[in-house]
């Protein structure tokens, strides 16, 4: 009987892609996540007692509670709840795969970053493997790849996050599932770092926007720029007032001052295809 992978945020954008991958090639996957019945039910900072672990011979992290405000909620949940999971995962033998993030370096300044960079030394210590994705993207889109087509279709004038020169690095979808799927089935074995994961074409925050737009067979944008700051600070005053707006204010530093230097040193056959160019010019 082969071993089953579990995987954590399974009905996420990127949990569920990387779930249909295994499904495709046979594989059995618990897919643990918040709306799972007993046995599969797993929500971060929760217990673990009622996890179906029969079989599991690798566990892929995937989950991150974006509810948690605040520094100390978020590590109580975000990333003490992940390493209660890697000391379960430790003690039953079997492999760790955190999915981690291109925002996440040293110096970051997001708390998402703070909190995946906090969780990724400990994953690395208990010799486990990080995986730090670029922008997630595919057919169909989801998480913040989605948000920015809707907006490239939604909006002929785009408010623009300062100048839009930070770069970008973006993932495939099927490309990443690849990639974690092989180290979660023990046929790639990364050294104890963590590995950026992305194609590795730098692009500008204002051209991707330009290249989804022209792929989507939009108008070509015509942006409004406004200090990243004002924005910022625009986001955090809804937040406190309860409103939601599809993209956090501790997202918008994370994507401003994402990693600026990535490494990729993945072995070649591992590579990622580069982003469509569109019509832009």
């Amino acid at each position: 009987m082969s071993l089953r992978v579990a995987i954590t945020g399974a009905r996420g954008y990127f949990g569920s892609t990387l779930a249909r991958h295994f499904q495709a090639g046979g594989r059995g996957v618990a897919a643990w996540h918040r709306g799972a019945e007993a046995g599969a039910r797993y929500e971060l900072g929760g217990g673990l007692g009622s996890l179906d672990w029969a079989s599991v011979g690798a566990v892929v992290h995937c989950a991150y509670d974006f509810r948690a405000r605040g520094w100390e909620e978020i590590r109580r949940v975000n990333v003490e709840g992940s390493l209660g999971l890697l000391r379960e995962t430790v003690s039953r033998r079997a492999r760790f795969i955190f999915i981690s993030s291109m925002s996440c370096s040293d110096g970051c300044q997001s708390l998402y970053g703070r909190a995946k960079l906090e969780v990724e030394n400990e994953v690395l210590a208990a010799g486990g493997a990080v995986i730090r994705p670029g922008l997630i993207y595919g057919d169909p889109p989801g998480g913040l790849f989605a948000t920015l087509c809707r907006a490239a279709r939604a909006l002929p004038v785009l408010p623009m996050i300062g100048t839009g020169k930070f770069p970008q690095y973006l993932a495939h979808h099927d490309d990443l599932a690849r990639l974690v799927a092989d180290v979660a089935l023990g046929h790639l074995v990364l050294s104890a770092r963590p590995h950026s994961a992305a194609h590795p074409q730098r692009i500008l925050f204002r051209d991707l926007l330009r290249r989804i737009a022209a792929i989507q067979g939009c108008r070509r944008p015509i942006f409004l720029p406004i200090p990243w700051r004002v924005i910022y600070a625009a986001m955090v005053c809804a937040e406190r007032f309860g409103l939601g707006m599809g993209f956090r204010a501790d997202s918008l530093i994370g994507l401003v001052r994402a990693n600026p230097a990535p490494v990729f040193d993945l072995p070649e056959e591992y590579f990622f295809r580069p982003f469509p160019a569109g019509l832009i010019e």
